[in-house]
């Protein structure tokens, strides 16, 4: 930390997305993605996923799983809930949330409260933590992402700001903070083509929003190898 701040360039580089990143990133996606009433709207940011037209890299298999998140298993109204739901299977879109609201409207069964996740579970995979900076090699690692959003809802491009717990990377090590920088990336590409590999160790985040109130919930996330495109 107390070398000096590293400087890039825009361009597209290899990446560490760390459990805590992915957590902003699939939030993000979270506001519209998955419920029933935005897909059926086309208002969802993973129209295309829901649609067939896009697809995941057949290492990404993703449940709203409220057991692991601890939240309840019924809703406000008093509705059971499942324990897990499949979101994504092997890259492909399974199945969208269902408030009973929605379900009601759209013909569906209840698997949600409010038709946004609140205990996200993906799958880990095979790289431990201890292997991440050697198998960055040269690129960043990112420990952190502020004032994520939707760029283009279409294509599903997030973007957001690095701040703080962000390295430059280089020959598999550290060699200093990396200075504020946008990311802006397609989920297609992010856990798509661009995937190389998901962290062993998965964690859980838990929530800590408290817009109103308390947030409740939590997400249980690995981190990720993939590549990002830095445009400032």
């Amino acid at each position: 930390m107390q070398s000096p701040a590293v400087n890039i360039t825009a361009g597209t580089y290899r990446a560490w997305v760390s459990a805590e990143a992915l957590g902003e990133l699939l939030g993000t996606i979270g506001w519209n993605g998955f419920s029933v009433d935005s897909i059926r709207s086309g208002s969802s940011s993973l129209n295309k996923l829901y649609n067939r037209e896009k697809q995941l890299s057949p290492q990404i298999h993703l449940y709203e799983n409220r057991q692991m998140g601890d939240v309840p298993s019924f809703t406000s109204e008093g509705f059971l809930l499942p324990a897990e739901v499949s979101l994504i299977q092997e890259g492909q879109a399974t199945n969208q949330l269902s408030s009973p609201r929605a379900a009601k409207e759209f013909a569906t069964n209840i698997n949600s409260d409010s038709g946004y996740p609140s205990a996200l579970y993906l799958q880990g995979g095979d790289l431990l933590d201890s292997e991440v900076l050697q198998r960055i090699g040269t690129g960043l690692y990112i420990g952190r992402l502020w004032y994520t959003n939707i760029s283009d809802p279409g294509s599903c491009r997030l973007t957001a700001m690095t701040r703080y717990d962000c390295f430059w990377v280089e020959e598999g090590v550290l060699v200093g903070p990396l200075s504020p920088v946008r990311m802006d990336s397609s989920i297609y590409q992010l856990l798509g083509e661009d995937l190389e590999a998901i962290g062993a160790h998965v964690h859980q985040i838990p929530e800590t929003l408290s817009y109103g109130q308390r947030g409740w919930g939590s997400s249980s996330l690995p981190g990720v190898m993939t590549s990002l495109k830095i445009t400032l």
